[in-house]
């Protein structure tokens, strides 16, 4: 199957599975849940094989709900839970997927025209729910993924940056998220 052929089935099902139920965030966990098992159990540990594969799958999956109008915050969520159950039932390190999908969907979305903000919200919103799920320590983790998202969204250019920073700012779901900052490298030249 060509990657052509691969992306169209793919948004395809996607699109479908989100029309028959209306439920964009269980539609993505159910219709995705199964493909990123497979990725995961094929790629071995997270490096660039599973996240140039990642990256495809998140990518087609915001396009898919741009083009039927649907919420991406909804496509967020619906990632992030999915990648977390994916994650422990294969064996993968939670946080550490959840980091790379934090720097694909802010990337992704960025590149579509698609709201950053949504999106990080919709990401923060699906992590906290997973980690108080499997009862990690929500505040830090909340907060180091909030500052991963920053930082991917700083890395594109400073408005995008300064969107995701603003909905990454408080609390979300009744969890205070505490940026660390630098965000940017700094662009001060050491004097001679």
């Amino acid at each position: 199957m060509s990657d052509k052929e691969r992306e169209t089935t793919l948004k395809g099902q996607i699109k479908e599975a989100i029309k028959a139920t209306g439920d964009t965030v269980n539609a993505l966990v159910d219709t995705l849940g199964g493909m990123l098992e497979q990725i995961f159990k094929t790629s071995g540990k997270i490096g660039a094989s599973l996240v140039h594969v990642m990256s495809d799958l998140v990518r087609y999956t915001l396009e898919a709900i741009l083009e039927i109008g649907g919420d991406i915050g909804h496509v967020a969520k619906g990632l992030t839970l999915a990648v977390v159950q994916t994650s422990r039932r294969t064996g993968y390190d939670v946080l550490e997927a959840l980091h790379e999908l934090a720097k694909l969907l802010i990337k992704n979305a960025a590149s579509l025209g698609g709201d950053v903000a949504r999106v990080a919200t919709g990401f923060m919103e699906g992590a906290i729910e997973a980690m108080k799920e499997i009862g990690m320590d929500i505040e830090k983790a909340a907060s180091d993924l909030a500052t991963t998202l920053v930082k991917a969204a700083y890395e594109i250019g400073e408005e995008i940056g300064n969107k995701v920073r603003q909905a990454c700012s408080g609390t979300i779901k009744g969890v205070k998220i505490v940026l660390k900052e630098p965000f940017q490298k700094s662009s001060k030249k050491k004097a001679a």
